[in-house]
């Protein structure tokens, strides 16, 4: 009777189970920042990618010895992919549509007659165990014309 009552309140082996029920989802937390961390480091290259060429776009347009896109391309050397959209607009509007050629910034414009916007964006594929997903990551910056 003794030996049952022992056994009964021996709680040895608890810390292991309780260890084996831990474990995996402070992996897949722990995983998941790490995805997160790879998601935010190509949107803050995939935006300073755009504000590069928005400035080249705003200072020479059509006229730049190095293409926009690029400059674009140069400025995200871990990502491939990339889309550039440059647009052109007037001052305090949205822009819409898509020029290849400058409408409002000239090449070495003295004042701002207008505003470069470029769009970068690339696909990203989230690659984990069980886990596949695919997202558009965009930066978008826009720059008076004259830089």
């Amino acid at each position: 009777m003794l030996g049952f009552r022992r056994r009964r309140r021996d709680d040895r082996g608890a810390q292991v189970v309780e260890f084996a029920l831990i474990v995996p989802i402070v992996l897949v937390i722990i995983g998941a920042i790490v995805q997160f961390g790879f998601v935010y480091n190509a949107q803050v290259t995939v935006t300073q990618a755009a504000r590069e060429a928005a400035r080249l776009a705003a200072i020479c347009g059509s006229t730049c010895a190095t293409p926009i896109a690029t400059t674009a391309a140069n400025a995200a050397p871990g990502l491939s992919n990339l889309t550039v959209t440059i647009q052109y607009c007037a001052a305090n509007t949205a822009c819409t549509g898509t020029s290849a050629s400058p409408a409002y910034c000239p090449a070495n414009a003295t004042q701002a007659t207008g505003d470069a916007q470029v769009i970068v964006s690339t696909p990203y594929s989230i690659g984990a165990p069980l886990l596949s997903y695919s997202l558009t990551v965009k930066g978008k910056a826009r720059m008076p014309c004259g830089g």
